[in-house]
Parts: structure tokens; C-alpha cells; sequence
């Protein structure tokens, strides 16, 4: 234990703590000290070295970060469009650590393209698909990625990995619910980044990608949780509009409809086939009907509790299959459940960071550009996982320079 005074820039203690929305109390209580301790650190720039490593740690910065001599620059407030019951929703440590994350993955592959001639990449604003017509905006995306009725039974990996090769940066979070973040949206001419919660169901993170993805059509950013039918605020009405019609276009729900009327009262079966039939979330099929008449207003407000209860239907409690599942034998085969392990978690790291990031990193690293402990680091995985991460992905075929 070291009990040696250290003395740091005030002004980047308090950057650490207020840039990710943590309040004193909530540092104290994960340091185990009286908020009035954060408040001397904050004022005087005095502690010991043992402090300054335990608050590094909770604010998830290097411990050389408060020694720096010139003013934090604090960033750009990102618009969010949180609510609940249209009351906005108080933003958390974790939704501003995920976007922390994105950002530096972003900033990575920049430094690539400043230092080595092999990285450029592509302005994403030279795709001209904006428009104040959400529709025509929906039909140029479709245009773009040659969407179409016969391949939308694909799975959700094959749209991020159509969007990402427009030079587009996804991500998918894992300890955010998604009550509170549901996706977001950074915009930069080059290199912009979509988040999805890996959380949601496959076709709720469908919608969300094409959500998203209007945001950066628009040019602006965003973060959102998307599960309000009368929202308010314009842009993410407009990207609801924009990410329904991509995934059912009006005149094919309203063809497939005419030409099948027994759909046409919209009850919990109707919602639940047509769901399978568009490959979409029913919060997806809910919004079309709504937005095309099929069910009124009125219908809507009577039939609102129905729709919640289904659409969002309570968590299975999993406690009996936890208790059975420790019941089970234990395998005897030891090599095989470890590769298993290893091939779960390489799987969650691309989620994480992307096909697209990560295939870039790996072109780093052949190209002897970084080391494997480099891109371990930035993977934040072993070294045994990113070896696996390589396997899957030459098998796969996932690399995005190939």
C-alpha cells in the first residue's frame, strides 16, 4: 500500500467524474469513502497514489490522464431522446462509458489511416440518400443495400455487414437495458457508429439499426430507446418512418393485405403472423398498421394495454432452469467445453467491436503494423480469444478488406 501524496490537475478529476454522469455519492460508495473525500480530491488536487489508482479505475481512464497539464476538453452533448411515459430519462455511467468506447474504437482506426499509407477510409456524406421524405429515404436504403422481399429472411448479421461496408462502425452493448438505451448514433463524415443492444430480440435490433442509420442520413446524432408510439420529438419520429418503411415498405403491407383480409382486425394472432411473415418485431407490424389506417387512433388508445402486453411481454424466470441445470452431471470432456467457452467469447468480442473494426485490426496486426498484445488490448480479450477471433472469421469469411 503506498500512502504517498500526489498532487493532480483538479480540473481533470472533475472531467472524469462529471464526463460519464457519475455523481460524488456514487464514487464514494465504490471507494468506500465519505463524499466530502471526493469533493477535498476535487478541490485541493491532493491524495495518495493508492487513491489516484482506485479512482482511475472506477472512472476507467490511465492514472497519467490527471497529471496533465493543460484544461480537459469536454465533449459535444450527444441529443437524447430517452423517455419514459415522455419523461426524460436521466443519463447513466454506463450508457456514457458505451460511448466512450465507441469513440476511442473510432479514434483507433483514424491513427491508422494518419500513420500508415494502407488505411483510408471512405467519406460516408458521398452517399447521397437524404431526403425530407422518409419514404424516399426508406427506398434508397433499400436501392442501396438491394433489400428486397425474396432475401429478408437474412439474418440480422448480414444487414450490419452490408452496412458496414458503407464505411460504418456497429457496435452492440450488453449491460445496458433496454428500457434505458435501445441504440444510438454518432455522426462523422468518416467513420460514423451505430450501437444496438444485443439485448433486444433479432428483429428489434433490425429495427434499431435502420433507426439509426436514418439518424446518420440526417447527419445528426442521437441516442434513444425508440419504444414510444407517440413520440414527439421530429427527428426520431422521422427515423421510426424511415427504418418501418425499409423493413415493410407501405405498398407491400398494404398489397399483402388487401390480398389477405383476414388480417385485417389486427388481433394478437394477425400481429403475431404477420410479424413472421415480414420478419419483423410486432412493435414493427403495430407501427405499420397504425401509420397506414389499418387501426385507428382511437383503436389504438382502447386497445393500448392489449398491445403492451404482447408486444412487451414480462422475462421468463429462468430460476428453475438454473436449478436444473446445476442439477446435470458435469462433462467429462474438459478440452471440448473449453473450446466451446472460447468460441462464446470471441463471438461476444466481434458483437462488441464489430466485424468491420475488428477485421481492420487484424490487418494491422498481419501486417506486422501492431503487435498481438495491441490487439488484444484494444479487443480487450486474451490472447487466446483473439486467436479465436481470427479462426472465426477466416471461416466465416467476415474480413471487411478482403
Amino acid at each position: 500500500m503506498s500512502t504517498e501524496i500526489v498532487n493532480v490537475n483538479t480540473k481533470w478529476l472533475k472531467w472524469a467524474r462529471t464526463s460519464v454522469k457519475y455523481e460524488k455519492d456514487d464514487v464514494a460508495s465504490k471507494l468506500n469513502v465519505n463524499p466530502e473525500k471526493i469533493t477535498e480530491w476535487e478541490e485541493t488536487g491532493e491524495l495518495t497514489h493508492d487513491e489516484l489508482i482506485a479512482l482511475s479505475d472506477v472512472y476507467e481512464v490511465s492514472p497519467y490522464t490527471f497529471f496533465d497539464g493543460n484544461d480537459p476538453v469536454y465533449d459535444k452533448e450527444i441529443p437524447d431522446f430517452r423517455t419514459i411515459n415522455s419523461e426524460k430519462i436521466k443519463l447513466t455511467p454506463e450508457i456514457m462509458f458505451e460511448l466512450r468506447r465507441a469513440k476511442e474504437n473510432r479514434e483507433t482506426l483514424l491513427n491508422f489511416e494518419e500513420d500508415f499509407d494502407d488505411f483510408e477510409f471512405p467519406l460516408f456524406s458521398s452517399y447521397t440518400l437524404d431526403s425530407n421524405n422518409p419514404l424516399i429515404v426508406a427506398k434508397n436504403i433499400r436501392n442501396l443495400l438491394e433489400m428486397s422481399r425474396s432475401n429478408s429472411h437474412r439474418k440480422l448479421d448480414y444487414w450490419i455487414n452490408l452496412i458496414e461496408s458503407l464505411g460504418i462502425l456497429v457496435f452492440e452493448f450488453y449491460n445496458i437495458e433496454p428500457e434505458q438505451l435501445r441504440g444510438y448514433a454518432l455522426y462523422y463524415d468518416k467513420l460514423p457508429i451505430i450501437g444496438i443492444n444485443h439485448k433486444e430480440s433479432t428483429n428489434a435490433k433490425k429495427f434499431t439499426l435502420f433507426h439509426e442509420l436514418a439518424h446518420l442520413i440526417m447527419k445528426k446524432d442521437g441516442i434513444s430507446n425508440i419504444n414510444e408510439y407517440t413520440i414527439i420529438n421530429n427527428d426520431e419520429a422521422y427515423c421510426n418512418k424511415v427504418a418501418a418503411e425499409v423493413l415493410v415498405p407501405n405498398k407491400l403491407f398494404k398489397n399483402y393485405i388487401r390480398d389477405n383480409s383476414s388480417y385485417k382486425k389486427f388481433r394478437v394472432e394477425d400481429i403475431k403472423g404477420l410479424s413472421k411473415i415480414f420478419n419483423v418485431s410486432r412493435q414493427v407490424i403495430v407501427r405499420r398498421a397504425l401509420d397506414l389506417g389499418f387501426i385507428s387512433r382511437v383503436d389504438y388508445n382502447n386497445r393500448i394495454k392489449e398491445f403492451n402486453e404482447y408486444i412487451n411481454p414480462p422475462k421468463k424466470n429462468n430460476s428453475n432452469k438454473n436449478v436444473n441445470s446445476k442439477l446435470q452431471p458435469k462433462k467429462d470432456n474438459k478440452s471440448k467445453d473449453s473450446d466451446k467457452g472460447l468460441h462464446n467469447k470471441a463471438k461476444i468480442a466481434l458483437r462488441k467491436n464489430g466485424n468491420y473494426f475488428t477485421s481492420l485490426l487484424i490487418k494491422a496486426y498481419e501486417e506486422d503494423l501492431i503487435t498481438d498484445i495491441d490487439m488484444a488490448l484494444e479487443l480487450k480479450v486474451s490472447l487466446e480469444v483473439m486467436s479465436k477471433i481470427i479462426s472465426i472469421m477466416e471461416k466465416e469469411d467476415l474480413y471487411a478488406f478482403s
